[in-house]
């Protein structure tokens, strides 16, 4: 058969092709005839993709390929495969604990490499390397925010910011350990400016309006949290890490803010309910002006001091209320926490401010804040607890908080350490365009004022408290109990520096200060340097402590100048400072309790013939010694008034000289006397006037020259008809030389004891006082009335004018006030064995008319008509 030329062509060009076939590994062959198998011209349908035709080459074993039928071979071929299926089982687990993490993948995690939650944000424009961590965080926030909240976690890593982030309700932002949030200041785009603020809790939407967000309706319930994350500024100057306004119920934990430069890491303004916890506020540079200083901000919302940058918040006054600060660090800080403006309400003429409420600062650390820890600016009722703010490095720092147009502040239980001032307090003012320019002062009451005592300071400059130019408190510290002083010492810690009398007394206020701070402490020791030490108040000494004057101490006495004429002319009074100006607050022997007065070598204290001036002054008072004193020119009253007082030890002292005053030569050395407003003894106003008794009471191995009377009481007390006794008074081996009156006189003693003294030339000096007959009185050495089982004896008495001894069997009140009280006459109850202790004494250059013991009905009994006891004499 015969083909035709084309015929031909066909079949030479289908013979090609079956050859091309063949080489790309085709089986299927065509004939000879030009009849192509069916499977050759379906082959590229079924394997369009040349690869897939390639697989064997990439599995070559053809046991792998051929795996399904191994299931059919007998068990002992399965042997041979355990090795393989081992691998296929670790292959299974794998794959198992890989779905087991994509389970337990939280959602809405995030990392620096993750895409926006939708394309669509990739698809914009202003999408790009430096704005693509912004677009992907945004993305998620508003993903949570059409989900009516939720939480965004963000991974390790570095997610750099240039635009702000607006933060829903009901949101948390979690940022994991490493996690770093930079703000950044660059685009890359025009259409995208960078924005001051890193974070605005307000919603997208509510942030793309004007001026519509008010009161506290930005969003609510918003936590950012971190877990040793980082948001950094970037030193991008005037840049604010997260903003606060008109928001509610916000929570900031767990993160460190760095590298500020102005601006503020965090600025509440108008928000309540916001806490700030466990965060590190690190340096910054520095910024201008206060508001830009500060590491957290505080402000109420209002037109006048508005300073933020975008305009959704309405400016419509909204107040902070309950802002907490809480376990923070602030590292080098200008300001830590503060406030910028504030704002007046009312009148021109009655201007309130419009108050912060509700700010809680507690428990942080404020580390050398370079301008204030706080700068606290129209705070109400602002708690500052727990804190510790210290400075290190040189420098001065003014204070660690500043007060202006503060109310009824809450500080206490802080640490102020290494300043000038601890805080400072002043006046505020409103200003702005509309209002009144008004100063309003800090109102510090006396709550405010016994809280911020409760505070402990540490190498300040000064010590107290300033409100304006005014002292309003000095800080005490309870641990400061031992002091050293001289005559050019300056008060403790500049008390009383600034008072109009300061200049003409300040040795009296040196030793106020001093003791005021032992009260405080509850007792400690105050040595007092050699010098000459002019006084003209009186000093106050409080319980438990030692006054220990060296060796060339001397206290002279100058005019009174206080207004309590009585209190003012003591040089020591032994009652605490507390008390010395409140009426009738020490009763029975309720004041000063273990006091010492110790001298050693020379110490005088110097009266100074001041009338009526006394040295010392004990009254309501128990275990108290004073020793080794020379006390000097005594004028009409007393050395030592010793009222109300238990257990009293006076010894090794000497007295000496004193002036008569109105003939009243009777005033003894030491009066032993009893609080009682009828007789007039005791006049300081502390004293209840109780008629509290002395008991106790041991004067012993002392000296008294030229002097009225050495010890002993000139009036009396009862209680009804019942008499009150000073009970077991001792005078023992004392020397009394040279006296106007008796040397001792005993008026309603029990059970006292006289022993082994030595009484000289008793009334060796004239009062000038006569009888009705003109004749000088006479007095004897030791005089008794009123006297309940008197022990005398063993005394030398050694030339005396009258009796030795005078017994008045029975004493009349003499005072106007016990008189008409109607105090009973005090009888002497004297056994047989007293008057033989009696007869023991040394008596010596006595006239032979007066070598008895005289015992008389009462002071008016003649002698001639009295009792007379014999007595031996030398």
């Amino acid at each position: 058969m015969k083909h035709s030329k084309w015929m031909k062509l066909y079949i030479g060009l289908l013979v090609v092709g079956v050859y091309i076939l063949a080489a790309l590994g085709t089986t299927d062959v065509v004939s000879a005839e030009g009849t192509a198998a069916p499977k050759a011209t379906a082959k590229p349908k079924v394997s369009p993709k040349p690869k897939v035709t390639a697989k064997p080459k990439v599995s070559p074993k053809p046991k792998v390929t051929s795996k399904p039928k191994v299931t059919s071979k007998p068990k002992s071929v399965k042997k041979t495969t355990s090795k393989s299926k081992t691998r296929k089982k670790t292959n299974k687990k794998k794959t198992t604990e890989k779905k087991k993490k994509t389970v337990k993948k939280a959602p809405n995690t995030i990392s620096p490499k993750s895409l926006p939650y939708k394309k669509k944000y990739m698809k914009k424009k202003e999408y790009n390397k430096q704005t693509k961590h912004y677009f992907l965080v945004r993305s998620y926030l508003e993903k949570l925010g059409a989900k009516g909240g939720g939480v965004l976690t963000l991974s390790k890593g570095t997610y750099k910011i240039p635009c702000t982030l607006y933060v829903p309700s009901n949101v948390t932002i979690k940022l994991k350990k490493g996690a770093r949030l930079l703000k950044t200041t660059q685009t890359n785009t025009y259409r995208l400016v960078p924005s001051k603020q890193l974070f605005e809790l307000v919603s997208a939407k509510k942030a793309k309006t004007k001026r519509t967000v008010t009161g506290y309706s930005a969003s609510g319930k918003v936590r950012i949290a971190g877990d040793n994350a980082v948001i950094d500024l970037g030193n991008a100057k005037g840049r604010t890490a997260v903003y606060v306004g008109h928001a509610r119920d916000i929570q900031i934990e767990g993160i460190t803010f760095k590298n500020k430069n102005g601006g503020n890491y965090i600025w509440i303004e108008g928000s309540q309910n916001v806490r700030v916890e466990k965060c590190r506020f690190n340096p910054g540079k520095k910024g201008s002006g206060k508001k830009n200083q500060m590491a957290v901000r505080l402000e109420n919302i209002h037109a006048d001091t508005d300073t933020f940058s975008e305009n959704w918040g309405k400016l419509d006054k909204t107040l902070n209320q309950n802002i907490v600060i809480d376990s923070c660090t602030f590292s080098k800080p200008e300001i830590g926490i503060g406030s910028s403006g504030c704002q007046a309400a009312g009148t021109t003429d009655a201007p309130v401010l419009n108050y912060q409420n509700g700010i809680k600062i507690t428990n942080n650390m404020f580390q050398t804040p370079s301008v204030n820890a706080v700068y606290a600016k129209g705070w109400n009722a602002a708690e500052i607890t727990g804190n510790t703010m210290k400075k290190s490095g040189k420098g001065k720092l003014e204070s660690y908080i500043a007060g202006y147009g503060m109310a009824n502040p809450k500080i206490y239980k802080n640490v102020f350490q290494d300043c000038t001032y601890a805080m400072q307090f002043g006046k505020t003012w409103a200003y702005g365009i509309g209002d009144a320019v008004v100063q309003l002062n800090s109102d510090l009451g006396s709550a405010s004022l016994d809280l911020m005592m409760d505070n402990t300071v540490k190498n300040l400059e000064h010590y107290f408290v300033l409100n304006g130019k005014a002292r309003v408190l000095y800080f005490r510290d309870k641990s400061q109990k031992n002091f050293t002083v001289s005559v050019n010492s300056q008060p403790y810690r500049e008390h009383y520096t600034n008072t109009n009398k300061y200049k003409n007394r300040k040795l009296y206020y040196m030793f106020k200060s001093y003791m005021e701070q032992l009260e405080y402490a509850g007792g400690g020791t105050l040595t007092v340097e050699p010098g000459n030490y002019v006084m003209s108040g009186n000093i106050c000494i409080p319980s438990n402590v030692t006054l220990i004057l060296k060796n060339g101490v001397t206290f002279r006495k100058t005019a009174a100048t206080a207004g309590d004429k009585q209190y003012s002319k003591g040089i020591f009074t032994i009652v605490p400072p507390s008390k010395e100006r409140i009426r009738s607050s020490v009763k029975g022997y309720g004041g000063s309790q273990n006091v010492k007065i110790s001298g050693s070598g020379k110490v005088i204290l110097n009266c100074n013939n001041i009338l009526e001036a006394m040295a010392i002054v004990i009254g309501h008072a128990k275990n108290v010694t004073i020793q080794g004193i020379t006390f000097q020119n005594e004028y009409g009253s007393h050395f030592i008034e010793l009222n109300s007082s238990n257990n009293v030890v006076i010894e090794n002292c000497v007295f000496e000289n004193f002036k008569v005053y109105e003939q009243k030569s009777y005033k003894e050395c030491i009066n032993v006397d009893g609080t009682d407003d009828n007789t007039k003894g005791f006049n300081c106003k502390w004293s209840a006037h109780d008629k509290t008794v002395c008991q106790k009471i041991y004067i012993r191995k002392n000296t008294f020259k030229n002097v009225g009377t050495a010890v002993g009481s000139h009036t009396y007390s009862a209680s009804g008809d019942k008499q009150l006794y000073h009970e077991n008074v001792q005078v023992l081996n004392n020397t009394v030389t040279n006296t106007y009156n008796a040397a001792i006189r005993v008026l309603n003693w029990k059970n006292c004891v006289i022993k082994g003294n030595t009484f000289k030339n008793t009334q060796g000096m004239s009062d000038g006082r006569k009888n009705e007959n003109g004749s000088a009185i006479l007095y004897p050495a030791v005089f008794l009335k009123g006297a309940v089982n008197p022990t005398v004896t063993q005394n030398t008495i050694h030339t005396v004018k009258f009796f030795p001894v005078v017994v008045d069997l029975e004493t009349s009140a003499n005072t106007p006030g016990a008189i008409k009280a109607g105090y009973p006459d005090s009888i002497c109850s004297i056994s047989d064995k007293n008057y033989a202790d009696m007869e023991k004494n040394t008596f010596q250059n006595i006239e032979e008319a007066y070598r008895y013991i005289l015992v008389r009905k009462d002071e008016m009994q003649p002698s001639a008509d009295a009792e007379h006891w014999e007595i031996g004499v030398k």
